[in-house]
């Protein structure tokens, strides 16, 4: 799934014209705190933050009364929606404007939609619990790692594998179909494998619900 995919081409961008009471608005209409900023020829220039919004004196002026710093981090059409996920995360964004390779405004990506995009690909809807995993390099074995999931009569949904080179451990995020994990986790730690439950429980499509699991899965990550 790539950044292409996701985009949100109905959330206006900012252009010099706009006032700042007009940022707030849309930015309060779409429930994020960031919005992209062009030029008038849809180049874009940098991304407006709430904060800096409600930081100037005079609401009712236009944007270009300020000299905006150049975006610190942009995404484009081909990035994945990890990159989308690990560069949002890094600078802090609750949305990030999307380019094409001359850097002309193609659309908004939100942290919700990257929320959604993880949910459905990685089957974090549904009944189920997630298992970390770490080991050394040398015993990572995802044929292994499944025999032991279904000798407790439990199946793999999903998994998010990340290797550690300077440690050379591997580290196995498991989506189960299960949310009792306690046994698997028993199971594993017989096999010498650290074991941890990240969630354990029924995962709806609820927001609260999503949103925990994927602050347990950033946490994870550690990005």
């Amino acid at each position: 799934m790539i950044a292409q995919t996701l985009l949100n081409k109905t959330i206006p961008a900012l252009k010099p014209n706009n006032t700042f009471i007009q940022a707030l608005e849309w930015m309060g209409e779409q429930h994020i705190q960031h919005l992209a900023y062009v030029n008038e020829e849809g180049f874009l220039q940098s991304i407006i933050s709430e904060y800096q919004v409600l930081d100037q004196e005079d609401l009712y002026e236009q944007l270009e009364v300020i000299e905006w710093n150049s975006a610190e981090t942009t995404a484009y059409k081909n990035d994945s929606v990890f990159e989308l996920l690990v560069k949002m995360q890094q600078h802090k964004l609750s949305a990030i404007p999307v380019v094409d390779d001359l850097g002309r405004y193609q659309g908004l990506v939100t942290q919700q939609m990257v929320i959604n995009a993880l949910a459905n690909q990685y089957s974090f809807y549904g009944k189920g619990g997630l298992i970390a995993l770490v080991m050394p390099a040398a015993k990572y074995s995802m044929a292994e790692i499944a025999q032991i999931v279904e000798s407790n009569e439990a199946k793999v949904l999903s998994s998010i594998l990340d290797y550690d080179a300077e440690a050379s451990e591997v580290r196995v995020l498991l989506k189960v179909n299960t949310p009792e994990t306690m046994r698997l986790i028993a199971t594993f730690e017989r096999y010498d494998y650290e074991a941890e439950a990240i969630i354990q429980a029924d995962l709806t499509t609820g927001q609260e619900d999503l949103q925990e699991n994927y602050d347990a899965l950033m946490h994870y990550l550690n990005i």
